[in-house]
């Protein structure tokens, strides 16, 4: 059976502004500040009105939607405020992501609440009502006011949360139905015109329309009714699309009473570790991507993500990672009240491939299994993005055949060289030299004629006489790629000789541009043989 839960946060806009306020000044909200009328507004349809009202503006008579104007006639002592729903919609994304300590399936309701499904995850705090309970006590230490309806639709826990009248609601399986009756029937998220339609033959409750017969009501008001009401009654299925992919292997710890110390933190991770070890070596799998998540008592929560080169199983490899990772962070991260959740997540795994060990003599594999570790190790302390390799990329252009990635990434880049030479040239070796210089150097050259091969150049101050040539191979440039006017490839014909002098050096030398076309040839070199 699914169950779901339903969080509305009837003045979210002010709440979140409030506690905004207060972090920024370092003390806690103001009670006082309450009381007070308070609004925001934005501009509409005959001047600035009101879009957001805390809950002493609604009791003053203020009401949603109302001119500003008419606003401050009835409450001079108004306090007024511009409305950011943009705003509203990262900080209720944020909000929703510290809502993960409950389940991995969470998502944001915009523009006011934030839905989760909470099958087989009640037991983890004593069952459905301590969850709830546990769920309200958090959203009241952030200084926020929510009403919270489980059910087993999400239709039915969202019309309960919005217009229950209740703060906590929980809902028996199969009671949707006598629930739902006496909700007005803007609880099952209709279109303007459908309830307009409704309400001018006297529709106002969801009661009568569960008694009717379906097919008249389809025929008038069309589909969307009918599968509003299916849903919320559990008759048509609905999906709930969670903020963050659900991790494929997760650990938690709820604890009874908050941490503060790293040594505390640690001693936690370890044993998150250890289970999700044994989760994933009887399983046959190894992570890829593991996030470790600190949520403290008042509802922040601090996410730290790492990634591994090679499939992780190993408890104490992770303990590692992390705890550097908690070294660096302990003097950024704001402990406060100390943290009462701690969860570990593999969010992406792979099958471990087994392999046979040598048994004469030291197996190779263990050592790029440490190889890969100690990169671990320096993608965790660097950043995964400063640690890069040189990978192939499809250009005949040498200096463009090459790309640096970032090392985590090699696998699907393509590490076979030579391979990758033979295919781009034909699938014959033409040969490469071993080292390209940084940047192509311009050499003099003295030739016969004017197109062909050197027999002395000059490079870097130094004359080197011509002892033996082979070319030259033209590469074309990249039509594609254009020059900074638009008109022209980046780049010209390149005609490439291998030559080597009289004292046995062997150079990699090109020639820019073709006679014929009118261009003048400049020479570089460019790389260098064994």
């Amino acid at each position: 059976m699914r169950r779901f839960v339903s969080i509305w946060l009837p003045h979210w806009p002010l709440e979140r502004l409030a506690i905004q306020t207060a972090r920024r000044s370092g003390e806690p909200p103001d009670p006082e500040g309450a009381k007070t009328p308070h609004v925001l507004t934005a501009p509409g349809q005959g001047g600035i009105r009101l879009r957001a009202l805390n809950r002493a503006a609604v009791e003053a008579g203020l009401r949603q939607d109302q001119l500003l104007t008419d606003a401050q006639a009835l409450c001079r002592a108004l306090r007024v405020g511009d409305f950011d729903p943009a705003g509203d919609a990262r900080a209720l994304e944020k909000l929703t992501r510290s809502f993960t300590r409950y389940s991995p399936w969470v998502a944001c309701d915009l523009p006011e609440g934030l839905v989760l499904e909470s099958s087989g995850c009640d037991h983890l705090f004593g069952g459905e009502a301590k969850m709830l309970r546990h769920m309200q006590q958090l959203l009241t230490r952030m200084g926020l006011s929510g009403h919270l309806a489980l059910a087993s639709t999400l239709g039915a826990a969202r019309a309960l949360s919005r217009f229950g009248g209740r703060e906590i609601t929980l809902l028996s399986p199969g009671e949707e139905a006598r629930a739902l009756r006496p909700l007005p029937l803007a609880a099952l998220r209709l279109s303007a015109p459908i309830l307009e339609r409704l309400s001018r033959v006297g529709f106002k409750t969801i009661g009568p329309l569960i008694d009717k017969p379906r097919a008249p009501l389809r025929a008038r008001y069309g589909a969307e009714l009918l599968h509003k009401l299916a849903q919320a009654l559990g008759e048509a299925p609905e999906t709930l699309s969670p903020l963050s992919p659900p991790p494929d292997y997760r650990r938690q710890e709820v604890l009874q009473e908050p941490i503060l110390l790293l040594s505390q933190i640690k001693m936690v991770l370890s044993h998150l570790t250890e289970g999700l070890a044994a989760d994933l070596q009887a399983a046959h799998k190894g992570a890829r991507a593991l996030t470790f998540s600190l949520y403290r008592v008042d509802g922040v929560f601090y996410p730290i993500r790492l990634g591994t080169g090679s499939p992780c199983y190993e408890a104490d490899h992770m303990q590692r990672l992390f705890s550097e990772k908690l070294d660096l962070l302990q003097d950024e991260m704001n402990v406060g009240y100390g943290f009462d959740h701690l969860c570990l997540e593999a969010a992406e795994t792979e099958i471990l491939t087994a392999y046979q060990k040598d048994m004469t003599a030291k197996d190779a594999t263990d050592d790029l299994r440490d190889f890969d570790r100690l990169l671990d190790r320096f993608c965790g302390r660097l950043g995964a993005e400063h640690v890069r390799t040189f990978a192939a990329r499809a250009s005949h252009i040498p200096e463009r055949s090459q790309c640096l990635t970032p090392f985590r990434h090699r696998a699907d880049a393509g590490s076979d060289w030579l391979g990758h030479l033979k295919s781009l040239q034909g699938g014959a070796y033409l040969g490469r030299p071993v080292v390209l210089l940084p940047f192509p150097e311009p050499v003099t050259v003295m030739a016969e004629v004017p197109d062909g091969p050197p027999v002395r150049f000059d490079w870097r101050r130094i004359r080197h006489q011509v002892a033996a040539v082979d070319g030259p191979e033209r590469l074309s440039p990249e039509w594609w790629r254009r020059d900074m006017s638009g008109n022209r490839p980046a780049s010209e014909t390149r005609d490439y000789f291998r030559i080597e002098d009289e004292q046995g050096r062997r150079y990699w030398l090109y020639r820019a541009g073709l006679y014929e076309r009118g261009e003048t040839p400049r020479w570089y070199l460019q790389g260098l043989f064994a």
